[in-house]
């Protein structure tokens, strides 16, 4: 059986919510908290798009979860003419 999204959800991930009641939306993840039995997610907040709102939500609202990519690479801007 494979494991919701929302419990691997982790601080940089853009998200999916369908919160009850409201319209679905993508979000940015800034925070995370695991419970104290389990290191999965039992609260976040989020950035919501496009109108930037931080909000609290369940992390079972989660319905999608897009990980955060690879750290960019260094530029060296000395180099550049």
């Amino acid at each position: 059986m494979d494991r919701p999204d929302f419990l691997n959800v982790q601080v940089g991930d853009l998200v999916a919510v369908n919160q009850p009641g409201e319209k679905p939306y993508l979000a940015s993840v800034i925070y995370v908290e695991g419970g104290a039995r389990f290191s999965a997610a039992n609260y976040c907040q989020v950035v919501r798009e496009p109108d930037c709102a931080v909000i609290n939500i369940c992390p079972s609202w989660i319905t999608n979860r897009l990980p955060r990519g690879p750290e960019p690479e260094p530029q060296d801007l000395g180099r550049r003419r």
